[in-house]
């Protein structure tokens, strides 16, 4: 029986520290629908980046990237572009309570006109001074004489001076008012409340019978020294020079996890007085043939390769058009010596469809048949490894392929906390639901 075998070299389960394992293998029937919930456990729970190109212009990459930090008061997060800073106390129940939560980024030299990176993006400095910097950059031009609609908004125009110079405007989004009767003055800048779309009244043109009307929108951010950020109420803006630092208002109301510049806490572990911060890390971006100069490294030995005027994929000298690249991982083939493996292991499926589980079927603590623990129903099972104490067997199985893909969900998505045994049922919606033992 053929298998599919993943092994992480370098990395723990990070995003919810649901199954505390050791560099663990997961194990699975590569000709079985199992091996698509080894996907699912994949991606929710390990480093990976995804690179598809798009008719050989465009290469599109996704980057899911778990970090657990550990720490006793705060901790530092360096991302591409700017640092992200936590403080907080563990309270005498095991709970954080945050006591300061901010992002920080450093401008170069903002000037009216000249371009910048902020968050990521690359923008145009508008206006610029002490307690005020406008950030935009140009995404549509629209021609109309009649309303218009952009990204779920509506603009609706209502009236016009006599002279030409200022309109009257109604603004939706989705369909719900969230401005009424503004006036925007040709040559002038208007930012929608509470959003980053920005509208340009660049012109009118007098045809026939009736007039043009020509805007230019914008994605735009204004920061505003001591206001909240346009994009997130919660935190307010502080400027000191060239430093832009976003500070969440009140951190201690914080009773959830909590997402900041595409890092979202996952789950926080705490154990002997020191907390575990898991946080994933998500990123969505394209970079264009025409950045490409013959070959560009974006990471973890993954290139993209400039030939012919067409961009392809490339990974230790193979070609792809389409990639899902894990971080620290490769392929086992010694099936014969898995269990004996120096790492913990994740056996997906029963004894039925997975010859790893077979072997260790005596040491199961339910046994997985077709009838027990039922339809729809699996197990998660943590067992000592008998070729290695040292580690432990996780066996994620059920009675049938939704069984299993209910044992998998409960692991990642954080319901499975490490028991010896949990039992759990898929519903039709998808959802699964703990069944006591």
């Amino acid at each position: 029986m053929k298998k599919l075998i993943l092994l992480l070299l370098c990395i723990s389960l990070a995003s919810n520290y649901a199954i505390d394992a050791i560099n663990p293998v997961i194990i699975v029937n590569k000709d079985s629908p199992d091996a698509n919930y080894a996907n699912i456990l994949m991606n929710e729970i390990y480093s990976y980046r995804n690179v598809k190109i798009i008719d050989g212009n465009i290469a599109n990459i996704i980057e899911n990237i778990y970090y657990s930090i550990p720490s006793t008061g705060e901790f530092n997060i360096n991302t591409d572009n700017g640092i992200i800073y936590a403080k907080f106390n563990i309270e005498n129940d095991n709970n954080i309570k945050y006591k300061q939560i901010k992002y920080s980024e450093i401008l170069n030299s903002p000037k009216i006109n000249e371009n910048v990176n902020f968050l990521g993006n690359e923008y145009t400095v508008l206006d610029c001074n002490n307690d005020e910097i406008i950030l935009s950059k140009e995404i549509k031009n629209i021609t109309t004489n009649e309303s218009f609609e952009y990204n779920g908004y509506t603009i609706r125009l209502k009236a016009i001076s006599m002279d030409n110079s200022e309109l009257l405007i109604d603004i939706l989004k989705d369909n719900n008012s969230i401005d009424s009767n503004v006036k925007i003055h040709i040559n002038e800048l208007y930012t929608v409340k509470n959003s980053n779309l920005s509208i340009y009244y660049d012109n009118i043109t007098k045809y026939t019978k009736e007039y043009g009307f020509s805007f230019k929108l914008y994605d735009s951010i204004k920061l505003v020294d001591g206001e909240s950020f346009v994009l997130d109420n919660n935190y307010g803006v502080h400027i000191d020079n060239n430093e832009i630092t976003l500070e969440y208002r009140n951190p201690e109301d914080i009773q959830t996890n909590f997402e900041i510049m595409n890092y979202k806490l996952k789950s926080v572990n705490i154990k002997n007085g020191i907390a575990i911060f898991n946080i994933l890390y998500n990123n969505n971006y394209e970079i264009n043939k025409d950045t490409v100069d013959g070959t560009k490294h974006i990471g973890n030995n993954l290139y993209l390769l400039k030939k012919d005027d067409k961009l392809t994929i490339y990974k230790n000298g193979k070609e792809y058009q389409n990639l899902t690249d894990y971080f620290g991982s490769e392929v086992a083939v010694d099936g014969g010596e898995l269990l004996k493996t120096k790492s913990d292991l994740i056996l997906i499926g029963g004894p039925v469809s997975n010859n790893a589980t077979k072997k260790i079927e005596n040491l199961l603590k339910i046994s997985i048949t077709n009838e027990n623990p039922g339809a729809n129903t699996g197990i998660i099972q943590k067992i000592e490894n008998p070729y290695n104490p040292e580690y432990n067997i996780f066996v994620l199985a059920g009675s049938d392929r939704f069984g299993t893909k209910a044992a998998v969900l409960a692991v990642s998505e954080g319901l499975y906390k490490n028991e010896d045994t949990m039992i759990v049922k898929l519903n039709n919606d998808n959802t699964i639901t703990k069944i006591n033992n």
